[in-house]
């Protein structure tokens, strides 16, 4: 994991000296949308096919004289003057609690976070336009141009960020230390109230979709989305019942192993999709099914009476990872279902050229609900977690494209209120563990976070899916 971030950050350095050699101009690198960054000049205008070319032969040139990157450590204080033209780096170092700091230089041009020795190790990439900016793909990226709902979703977060003045870090925390906390969340879940309102007038108008789907990739906060979802049809006058897929898992002693011998649980055959669709079937035709309960901690699937029935003008809606695979709902016509993709897309930056991946927030979201509801201690969290990945991108994102809307569950204020519940399990991990240097990047990550009191947290949020105090459990 380490290797592939500094080969990511080396590469987005060398564009960032090509830009400055070039046109002495400033860059922002957003997140990855399926693995390619979007990328665009601070001054409007610039990002042309003839200038994006003439940057792509530069990046060459500086990768074919394989330029040493320097590392130096250096003084909190010494590194705060190196980075005193860049106010989002210097800024942010005042929340480092370390004495010292690594920094990596390529040809006068500063960063911190590790990096590869040379330019050299960096074999392949690719450059091109993109709406008003232009991507950098690198090794095993997937097109963002044939992603275009998610593309969207995410340019959308990242404009509404930039409009409240919270894009990166220090912005963030400037906002917290200025007492305007409150201001924040309220406009935050303000946002979530309105797209999640709008969805469901969409759905009324679908007079004939009897099954509303809802998918993501793990830790996106589908449970809770799906029970806002509800109140809100029940303002339409749409009468929805609930069920999740997690609920149809088979028992443990039957989930399928991957190629390590592990519990594959992000498998599709680890649901009994036979009796899913039986009940689902039974369901939309209007008969009453009893719904299995799955016990998390026990590893088994239990009956505890819970019977639902669906009227001529309720719906069914249904939570789980594999909800958007026709595979999984084969028993239901395509006219009959309304998909939708929910996700944690953050839309803030560490500083202007590092982004957060998406997979930390939702990595640190997991962390803390395993272990509150599930319990699993952070270590076993993070042992499952390239799996987890892995069946995402087999199971979950091939599917995103097919949703009817997108749902970006991130609040721009959650890392902050995140940061204490996962500081107490992460210093729990042990040097020894192999996952200690894991939980030592998430920790180092976290530190540069003011802090927010969950209590601000409203119990309605979606936030209270993983730290607890939900209104809907």
């Amino acid at each position: 994991m380490s290797n592939d971030r500094s080969y990511q950050r080396t590469a987005t350095l060398i564009l960032v000296v090509a830009v400055r050699k070039l046109f002495n101009e400033e860059i922002f690198i957003n997140n990855c949308i399926a693995g390619g960054y979007f990328c665009e000049f601070r001054t409007p205008g610039l990002a042309t096919p003839e200038n994006v070319e003439r940057i792509k032969v530069k990046m060459q040139q500086i990768i074919d004289a394989n330029v040493p990157v320097k590392k130096e450590v250096l003084s909190l204080e010494d590194a705060m003057i190196v980075f005193g033209r860049e106010r989002d780096k210097k800024e942010l170092l005042k929340y480092n609690t370390n004495s010292v700091i690594e920094t990596y230089d390529l040809e006068g041009v500063r960063d911190y976070f590790e990096m590869v020795p040379s330019t050299g190790v960096i074999k392949s990439f690719d450059l091109y336009c993109y709406e008003e900016g232009f991507i950098l793909q690198l090794p095993n990226d997937i097109n963002v141009a044939n992603l275009p709902k998610l593309s969207k979703t995410v340019r959308e977060a990242k404009n509404w960020a930039r409009m409240l003045g919270v894009d990166v870090i220090y912005s963030l925390n400037k906002k917290i230390i200025e007492g305007k906390t409150q201001e924040l969340v309220q406009i935050s879940e303000a946002l979530h109230e309105k797209e999640i309102s709008d969805i469901a007038d969409r759905i009324r108008y679908f007079k004939n979709r009897k099954v509303v789907l809802i998918a993501g990739p793990s830790s996106s906060g589908k449970t809770t989305f799906a029970k806002r979802l509800a109140i809100h049809l029940k303002v339409f006058g749409i009468t929805p019942k609930l069920i999740s897929m997690d609920d149809y898992f088979v028992d443990r002693e039957f989930t399928p192993l991957d190629e390590n011998g592990e519990y594959d649980f992000e498998s599709i055959d680890a649901v009994n999709t036979k009796l899913f669709n039986e009940h689902i079937s039974a369901l939309v035709d209007g008969k009453k099914v009893e719904i299995p309960t799955f016990d998390f901690k026990q590893g088994k699937s239990e009956l505890k009476g819970n019977f639902i029935q669906l009227e001529q003008d309720d719906v069914l809606i249904v939570e789980g990872i594999h909800a958007l695979n026709d595979k999984a709902s084969y028993s239901v016509d395509s006219e009959q279902k309304f998909k939708i993709y929910v996700s944690a897309l953050t839309a803030l930056n560490v500083d202007y050229t590092n982004r957060i991946p998406t997979t930390d927030v939702r990595l640190i979201r997991r962390i803390i609900r395993d272990n509150r509801y599930r319990g699993v201690t952070p270590e076993q969290t993070l042992s499952r977690w390239d799996s987890v990945k892995k069946g995402e991108s087999k199971n979950i994102f091939p599917f995103q494209e097919q949703a009817d809307v997108f749902f970006n569950t991130t609040l721009i204020y959650e890392l902050p209120v995140l940061r204490q519940q996962a500081e107490a399990l992460l210093f729990t991990i042990e040097r020894d563990s192999d996952y200690y240097a894991d939980a030592r990047r998430l920790l180092q990550f976290l530190q540069y976070f003011v802090g927010i009191d969950a209590d601000l947290v409203p119990q309605n949020s979606l936030l209270r899916e993983f730290i607890g105090g939900s209104c809907f459990e």
